[in-house]
């Protein structure tokens, strides 16, 4: 019964985040209850492993507070994923859950990568362009002046003891 509980909990907890259909590069976020007593952070170990077909993917949880555990999963691929739990403390191990990956819509063009070795895009090719409200120039340099010529350079100072 209490495993039955358990898993109408995870899957609420995933359906809170889009009827258990996640966009890809979007994420999911299981929520698990657990001990709170001695130091959780250092001593419960948690990890989950999610499956879409041959793919698998480890992921480390970690502890939120209140007796309340944390895994967070950012999708890569459209399909059906599983996850499995595995824990040292047996209120966290083995604890299943499933969800859908659909493809992204709107602004979810995925994570920056860098592209052709000098620019940046979205995951899914979209280019990605670096807004600043400083200039470059004003960044230091330990060595060189960037707005001024390359022949003004400046040269560390020796240390005196």
């Amino acid at each position: 019964m209490k495993v039955f509980l358990l898993s109408i909990f995870l899957s609420l907890s995933i359906l809170a985040f889009g009827a258990n259909e996640i966009e890809k590069w979007d994420y999911v976020e299981v929520s698990l209850k657990g001990p709170s007593e001695g130091n959780p952070y250092k001593e419960v170990i948690l990890t989950a492993t999610f499956a879409n077909g041959s793919k698998t993917v480890d992921v480390k949880g970690f502890y939120n507070g209140d007796g309340r555990y944390l895994i967070r999963f950012m999708p890569d691929e459209e399909g059906n994923w599983e996850f499995l739990t595995s824990s040292n403390t047996k209120k966290l191990d083995g604890k299943k859950g499933k969800f859908v990956c659909v493809e992204p819509t709107g602004n979810n063009h995925g994570p920056v990568r860098v592209s052709n070795i000098y620019h940046f895009a979205y995951s899914d090719g979209t280019p990605f362009f670096v807004r600043s409200t400083a200039p470059v120039c004003c960044v230091p340099s330990r060595y060189t002046i960037p707005c001024a010529p390359a022949s003004q350079t400046i040269v560390p100072a020796p240390i005196v003891s």
